[in-house]
């Protein structure tokens, strides 16, 4: 049917070295990304087609359509600048809620938390933020369009000490607390509800010196638990991923004279922790564990700054080089059930495979509070309500059999209402399906 196959789409045109196969899928490098000037180090999509990239002195971009074409942000720009004391300002992270809400965490900016509610198409400095403690954001969780946690710095010695904030109320204000006592680093975070999260980082020591840290809260970040310690010194934890519910893995990142990168695991959202070393012995260099990923609780990835992505057939056990120059100096990925994936690098990936149990996120008219209002009026139109949360792409109206009884592209506008011409249909009931930048929405009519 056309409108799943307009918001799924596929890239498949690569060069045989530009492909890596893995188990049951494909890495390909998406060809119209653009390159990063040091890398992409901050990626959100909300949907297989909608998503955002930005990076260290490489702006902000983009896509409706799965990276195929790319739209850069210049409003963002103006937080990319630089301070007189050379200290560069650089988009470290960025999540959206949904296709028009979203954060973006700068480090080096006087104010470094930014939100957007139109997609990207303007910025925001927060409000009611405490700057005298809040001077980096290395990572940042939209778990909902009114909640937000956030993290940083990686380095207290350059960017001042850590610190945790968020947001309950959609950015109208901020909270700001100091990390736990011997905290010295933080640089992720990821909640799984608006009260339960874990944040991770390093303690007792600045970046060479510390030990890699996880903490956990299920009362909103008013108290936290130490749920992971690190042995090894000079050891932190980078990136967290949320493979499922209670399944989390975390990249622990070493810069130290004799590097002993591990990815932390816990199946048990994140009360206990358990170490899987990753041999690098046929790398000289390698200290920058950093981006991890699993698309499934047994297939997934790492990388980092100077080494090719490792893969891990068997939950992160053992791990082996994918080969090449793919995958190079990544900070993020991103997935879609089990079959449609990101990484963020110098470039942009993308990972498909056939034959998935992916399911599209959809609105139905049962699932409030986005109904699509359809209103037949006596002089034959139709007009079909769109939430205002949407951009809509195009919209289809089928009869009871399937056939398409009207195809409308739109140009991509802001939800309203759209009037169809029906006064020549058959009678009868009605499917109409509205494709949008975020999910595919759907209701019925009776057409008497």
């Amino acid at each position: 049917m056309r409108p799943m196959h307009c918001m799924v789409v596929i890239m498949v045109l690569c060069s045989l070295s530009q492909i890596v196969h893995a188990q049951h899928g494909t890495w390909s490098l998406i060809q119209n990304s653009p390159y990063a000037q040091e890398r992409w180090d901050a990626m959100s999509f909300v949907h297989p087609d909608t998503g955002w990239i930005a990076g260290t002195r490489g702006g902000m971009y983009r896509t409706y359509d799965g990276g195929q074409s790319w739209t850069e942000l210049r409003s963002a720009y103006l937080v990319n600048e630089t301070w007189p004391n050379g200290v560069s300002r650089e988009f470290r992270s960025m999540d959206f809620a949904t296709s028009k809400i979203g954060w973006c965490g700068v480090l080096g900016e006087v104010n470094p938390i930014w939100r957007t509610t139109d997609g990207g198409d303007h910025w925001m400095q927060a409000s009611d933020l405490d700057t005298t403690l809040v001077r980096g954001v290395c990572g940042l969780d939209a778990v909902t369009g009114t909640t937000m946690y956030c993290v940083g710095p990686f380095s207290s010695k350059i960017f001042r000490g850590p610190h945790i904030t968020s947001t309950h109320d959609g950015g109208k204000t901020y909270t700001t607390t100091a990390a736990p006592a011997t905290v010295s680093s933080l640089v992720d975070v990821s909640f799984r509800t608006p009260s339960i999260g874990v944040i991770g980082g390093g303690a007792e020591g600045d970046v060479k010196e510390g030990f890699a840290v996880v903490y956990r809260s299920e009362d909103s970040g008013r108290t936290w638990t130490q749920t992971y310690r690190c042995s090894v010194a000079g050891t932190q934890l980078w990136k967290f991923h949320r493979i499922a519910d209670t399944i989390i893995v975390g990249s622990i990142q070493m810069i130290s004279s004799t590097p002993t990168d591990m990815m932390i695991r816990s199946d048990d959202d994140g009360r206990t922790w358990k170490e899987h070393k990753v041999d690098f012995s046929d790398v000289t260099k390698t200290h920058s564990m950093q981006a991890i990923g699993f698309v499934t609780p047994t297939l997934g990835w790492i990388g980092g700054r100077g080494f090719s992505s490792r893969e891990t057939t068997d939950g992160g056990m053992t791990w082996t080089g994918v080969g090449g120059p793919l995958f190079q100096a990544l900070n993020r990925f991103q997935f879609f059930g089990d079959s449609i994936g990101y990484a963020s690098g110098l470039l942009v990936w993308k990972y498909t495979r056939n034959g998935s149990t992916t399911t599209v996120p959809a609105q139905t008219n049962n699932s409030q509070p986005y109904p699509v209002v359809l209103t037949i009026r006596d002089n034959g139109l139709l007009e079909v309500g769109v939430p205002q949360l949407f951009d809509v792409r195009w919209i289809t109206v089928y009869d009871a059999i399937g056939r398409v009884l009207r195809s409308v592209e739109s140009p991509l506008r802001q939800g309203g209402t759209y009037p169809l011409d029906c006064a020549d249909l058959p009678r009868g009931p009605l499917l109409v399906v509205i494709g949008t930048t975020t999910d595919v929405l759907f209701s019925t009519a009776l057409l008497e």
